[in-house]
């Protein structure tokens, strides 16, 4: 039996706002026309880009890494990929919806992201000081609530595995989205609210999928995960490294107990387990084992049921860290937790 789907209290002040952040260089080239110019213009014209403890954060683009980095080009990049069908969110669309936002609900929208994209920063900088398999600390960082000390990767557990029992599959071909959604809150409160519901919360567009920050929001607002790991980030991690990537599995699942979002290209050259080539996707990142070289995932696509002669994938997997993150590169570099 469902239960009535509330929204949390915001735990940030945001009229609070340039209080509690660290101090920002806010970028603002001349702004254009609704609907001209480059996409990049476009984008800038209604969106923000800050520094955060010398990190570039994009509202509902995410993290780009170091201010000192190409993140220009990332962004770039990000505001140029299409959708190839319906599986694929067309981050197109990030423009589309901040265009249609009136001021007052453009400048809210824009200052509520900043404020949380400032809470998760301190995973950000944590995972971008890591450089070698052969480091032997990081910088003491707040990445959980019960975060006290500096971390080592001495004291973080080589392999872990969480949330058992609250394994979802996609009941269309295209709500991958929603699926990996309904698993991350049911394993939170332990009530699974509908596919449909969680569509409709995180964003979802026929034709186009998911935005990548509705699911971001949504586990800060919806859930409580960000109590026990931190607040959640959308993070562009084009240029991470492998060592970055289990390094972040580490921190969330194995420190804090706590899934990650995975959003890969699903094909066969990046998961064994399909016949046939599909599109963007999300994952629920469950678990690891760095002694196999392996993180596990909820996959909620089951290829057997949506295509003739389908493999039977829809179930927990265990993915080659290396090709899951090449997976992801390969799709749009997005990432979350």
């Amino acid at each position: 039996m469902s239960r009535f789907l509330r929204r949390k209290p915001a735990r940030i002040a945001i009229s609070f706002l340039a209080a509690v952040l660290l101090p920002l260089a806010w970028f603002a080239p001349q702004a254009a026309a609704k609907g001209s110019g480059s996409n990049l213009d476009r984008y800038l014209s209604v969106g923000k880009c800050v520094t955060i403890q010398a990190m570039i954060y994009c509202t509902d683009v995410g993290f780009l890494g170091s201010a000192n980095g190409p993140w220009r080009k990332d962004l770039e990049r990000a505001l140029s990929v299409h959708a190839e069908d319906d599986t694929v969110q067309d981050v197109m669309t990030i423009v589309e919806r901040l265009e249609k936002l009136s001021p007052s609900e453009l400048e809210a929208h824009n200052k509520e992201q900043i404020a949380r994209a400032s809470s998760a920063a301190n995973k950000a900088t944590a995972v971008e000081s890591v450089t070698s398999a052969d480091s032997k600390t990081e910088p003491e960082a707040t990445l959980g609530a019960s975060a006290s000390k500096a971390l080592t990767k001495s004291t973080l557990p080589t392999k872990a595995y969480i949330i058992y029992d609250y394994y979802t599959r996609q009941i269309n071909n295209r709500y991958c989205g929603p699926a990996t959604m309904q698993a991350i809150d049911w394993a939170d409160d332990g009530y699974k609210d509908s596919q449909h519901t969680w569509a409709r919360i995180i964003g979802y567009r026929y034709g186009v999928g998911t935005p990548t920050i509705g699911i971001v929001n949504a586990i800060n607002n919806y859930t409580n995960w960000d109590t026990k790991a931190g607040t959640y980030g959308l993070y562009r991690i084009n240029n991470w490294t492998l060592e970055q990537f289990w390094y972040a599995h580490q921190l969330n699942i194995g420190r804090n107990h706590s899934p990650v979002v995975e959003n890969p290209l699903l094909q066969r050259r990046f998961f064994s387990y399909l016949r046939y080539d599909h599109g963007g996707h999300f994952q629920t990142g469950r678990g690891y084992n760095r002694n196999l070289g392996t993180i596990s995932v909820f996959e909620p696509y089951n290829e057997a049921s949506f295509y003739s002669g389908g493999y039977p994938s829809g179930r927990v997997q265990y993915v080659p860290a290396a090709l899951l993150l090449s997976a992801i590169k390969a799709n749009l570099g997005e990432f979350s937790y």
